[in-house]
């Protein structure tokens, strides 16, 4: 189930206020959103712009630092017999070089064996027996192919970064190594530059390795615990050579604005970061002015539009509590609004509403009452039809027991030993089972006729034939019931062809005939006459009996009807039976009767079209 509002936010003024505010507010919504959407993004390219542009030069510098010192020292070996002089020589070759690096802590000449053959420091007296072998160090053995190699940053005893370079001295004809000068650089102060560059209040300035550990931070704390950000999303970017976005997560959790350029020789990164909130702090200024703008607007727009509500609501309240009172019953009640706008029209319309409801209801309550004496008379019916069911019932239960009592008795009685009979006896004795049986056939006959013809599953062959062939094939059939009355038959020899089947309308001649035989005296006479009725043959039957009283001719054709002071044999099937095989022929039939005058059926068939087949 829906959940259901509170009733005040389901009222049509609050709505109506609601769609005011909303009226003054979409507009400056969509001004919103687009100088929002607008403003970020040149907010986001302006900060990029500017992280990269801060990136590029402070990769430019540490490239320029390190390339002066890596110049100096290719500058040095590449003097002619700068080798030749004593170890005296070297060092006051190698302490005027140390005079001209700024940078460099600790020069080094080292031979093509990795062995340091002589060393000045600018913190102390380097002794002979201080000298090592440094065939082992990386930065050595890529120098071995005759280039510059650079070793990997590390801190001193005192916390102070360290960066060692291989700068090979080649024989000019043979291009190989002779030997090497190999410089110890303090990057402390190339740090302190390169992290003072900044990106608003809180940006920071940092350069990772190869393997994502901090080289250079503001929090110098972070180099000296050797931090690395190898697990981030930023080093999962740079690692991979993909750009970084807009915005992402920091190494530390928090939502940043960056950007990241590449150092080659030294597989270094440069890192510029800024707090989004810092960079998009423009951003947020605007949307929080934009949304005073959209209070300030509703209120504006919320007041003249509660005053317009209430002009509207408030008929529409007093309309809608006519309403209810005419729901309760009060057909009475007529709207008091008198205006001349839509809801004066609303309210003369809810008055025609409620007059012509209460013809309605009056006319109704006629109609209740109409229905009510109806229905009284079909349960009446109902009780009708319930008792002549239960009459059918026995009739059948005694129509069905008589003859197969007598069967099985003729049967019994053929069947005893003590007891030999004559053929002609037993013959009277299966004719008797016969005619019994036939019975049984007949009565069962009438319920699968009338089961069908309720139904509508009766089917019919009908065709053109002649009215006298029908009666003569009946009164054959019939002639062993008939013995001892008279039948007229009144005929017209112009008499059209009927449009029928001919075995059902003979079974109905047969039906009316054992009906007159069974309820008229042997000595009464039978006619039977036709003529044309319009488009139809009507077929007249007329019996001298005592005839049918006149309250029992409505239900002469009902199924199961047999009379009040009907003590005939039979289950009252057989007029009901006549009535469902004249209407499917599209005919009628009826019957007059007055007491002690006998009784007359009519009944009527279509005309045929055409004459029937020389063979009917």
């Amino acid at each position: 189930m829906k959940p259901r509002l509170p009733a005040r936010w389901r009222r049509l003024d609050t709505w109506m206020i609601v769609q005011a505010a909303l009226a003054a507010l979409l507009p400056m919504m969509a001004l919103a959103a687009l100088s929002l959407y607008t403003l970020y993004f040149q907010q986001v390219n302006g900060a990029r712009g500017i992280q990269q542009e801060m990136t590029k030069r402070a990769a430019l510098l540490i490239e320029t630092r390190l390339n002066n010192v890596v110049s100096t020292l290719q500058t040095a070996s590449a003097a002619p017999d700068w080798l030749n002089g004593s170890s005296d020589d070297h060092e006051r070759a190698l302490r005027h070089l140390l005079h001209q690096l700024p940078l460099v802590q600790e020069i080094s000449l080292v031979d093509v064996r990795g062995q340091e053959e002589n060393r000045v420091s600018r913190m102390c007296l380097v002794p002979p027996e201080a000298l090592t072998d440094m065939r082992e160090e990386k930065a050595f053995v890529q120098a071995q192919a005759g280039n510059v190699s650079w070793g990997d940053v590390y801190l001193s005893e005192n916390g102070e970064p360290l960066l060692t370079v291989f700068v090979p001295s080649l024989n000019p004809l043979t291009r190989t190594p002779e030997a090497y000068l190999a410089g110890v650089m303090s990057l402390r102060g190339l740090w302190d530059e390169v992290t003072a560059f900044k990106v608003g209040q809180k940006g920071v300035m940092y350069i990772v390795d190869a393997r994502g550990r901090i080289l250079a931070h503001p929090d110098y704390s972070l180099v000296l615990a050797n931090f690395t950000i190898d697990k981030s999303f930023l080093w999962e970017h740079l690692s991979q050579g993909e750009p970084l976005p807009a915005r992402y997560t920091d190494a530390w959790g928090r939502p940043v604005m960056g950007s990241a350029i590449a150092i080659p020789e030294l597989h270094w990164w440069v890192v510029v970061e800024q707090p989004a909130a810092e960079a998009l702090a423009p951003v947020r200024t605007l949307f929080y002015w934009l949304l005073l703008g959209a209070l300030l607007a509703i209120a504006a727009s919320a007041i003249p539009g509660w005053f317009i509500a209430r002009s509207v609501t408030h008929p529409i309240t007093q309309l809608s509590a006519d309403a209810v009172a005419v729901g309760q019953g009060d057909l009475a009640r007529r709207s008091a609004i008198q205006r001349q706008d839509e809801i004066g029209q609303l309210a003369e319309a809810f008055n025609q509403m409620v007059t012509e409801l209460q013809q309605y209801a009056t006319e109704l309550e006629n109609r209740v009452a109409m229905r009510t004496a109806e229905l009284q008379i079909a349960l009446e019916q109902a009780k009708e039809a319930d008792r002549l069911k239960s009459a059918f019932l026995a009739t059948v239960s005694h129509e069905l027991r008589t003859p197969l009592t007598s069967i099985k008795g003729f049967a019994e009685t053929l069947l005893t030993d003590d007891v030999v009979w004559d053929e002609a006896t037993q013959k009277d004795f299966l004719r008797s089972i016969v005619t019994e049986a036939d019975k049984l056939r007949d009565l069962v006959n009438q319920l699968l006729d009338m089961a069908q013809l309720e139904a509508g599953a009766l089917r019919l062959h009908p065709h053109p034939c002649h009215l006298s062939h029908i009666v003569e094939i009946t009164l054959e059939r019939w002639q062993p019931l008939l013995a001892g009355r008279t039948v007229q038959v009144d005929l017209p020899p112009d008499l059209p062809p009927v449009y029928a089947d001919h075995e059902r309308i003979s079974e109905v001649l047969g039906n009316l005939i054992e009906n007159a035989v069974k309820y008229t005296p042997e000595s009464s006479s039978l006619i039977l006459s036709a003529h044309v009725q319009g488009d139809f043959v009507q077929i007249d039957f007329c019996d001298d009996g005592p005839g049918i009283p006149s309250a029992e001719l409505p239900h002469l054709f009902e199924r199961f009807y047999r009379g009040e002071h009907n003590d005939s044999p039979g289950a009252g099937l057989g007029l009901a039976i006549c009535r469902g095989l004249v209407e499917a022929h599209g005919g009628h039939i009826w019957a007059e009767s007055r007491t002690g005058q006998g009784t007359m059926f009519h009944f009527t068939l279509p005309i045929a079209e055409t004459e029937p087949p020389l063979t009917d």
